[in-house]
């Protein structure tokens, strides 16, 4: 940014500028280093602290006494599909009543 003070972004060098910054910070080094910090390679289970995926299990609490309100039974996926179909039965003949 220093370098470039008072030069304007344009819709021409927009392209360039953005490629180099997507090269930099995906640089092997940058990548090696973010899966040894992460314990992905090689491979380190312990490498992230349990302890920060806590809220994740209050989300998981939270959803699971929802489920039954979210997911429908049986009877009314079969009558919500009963009903699409008498519709697009409906649609085609009224189609084929209006081209003969």
């Amino acid at each position: 940014m220093r370098d470039n003070c008072g030069q304007s972004i344009t819709s021409f060098n927009v392209c360039a500028l953005g490629s180099m910054a997507y090269s930099q910070a995906l640089s092997p080094n940058n990548v090696q280093a973010s899966f040894r910090k992460t314990g992905i390679y090689p491979y380190y289970p312990n490498a992230i602290d349990s302890s920060v995926f806590k809220p994740s299990e209050a989300l998981q609490q939270e959803t699971s006494s929802l489920q039954s309100i979210i997911q429908p039974s049986e009877t009314e996926v079969d009558k919500f599909f009963c009903i699409k179909e008498a519709n697009i039965i409906s649609k085609k003949q009224a189609t084929k009543r209006g081209n003969t």
